[in-house]
């Protein structure tokens, strides 16, 4: 193989492990009523407790109309509670409710389990060179060179 189609092999192998990630998250996910973005969302709220709408924008790379119907679904759902933030009415912090505790329990353990199912035999260490790699990635798309 040239480098070049080993480099569009790469992306478009990329492409296709993401899409089949995303889809076996969201089949999994829907048994807790959650969607792949909406379980990414807890995950960053459980780890960010009181974080503003505008930061789980930018964190998750969507404008804010996304998060803002991202939000309203999992708060129509129970799981996460929107306070004002004090001397600014106009930004709101999030909180996970206790429903979205013991449900982000559930959330943790099923990852746990998909990451074991599909890394059982993958040693650590071309895991640990695949993050690196892909971090790179990240990194270039994001507009930050190394």
């Amino acid at each position: 193989m040239t480098e070049r189609s080993v480099r569009l092999s790469f992306l478009f192998a990329t492409t296709r492990v993401t899409q089949g990630l995303k889809r076996h998250f969201d089949e999994r996910a829907r048994a807790h009523g959650l969607t792949y973005s909406r379980a990414r969302l807890l995950t960053l709220v459980a780890r960010n407790p009181g974080v503003t709408q505008a930061e789980l924008a930018r964190l998750m790379e969507v404008e804010p109309p996304t998060m803002k119907h991202l939000l309203d679904g999992l708060e129509e759902g129970g799981f996460v509670q929107r306070c004002p933030v004090e001397g600014n009415r106009r930004a709101n912090q999030v909180f996970l409710t206790e429903r979205a505790e013991t449900e982000h329990a559930g959330i943790l353990r099923f990852l746990e389990d998909l990451a074991e199912e599909l890394f059982d035999d993958v040693p650590d260490e071309d895991l640990a060179g695949a993050l690196r790699l892909l971090d790179r990635i990240s990194a270039k798309l994001a507009g930050e060179s190394s």
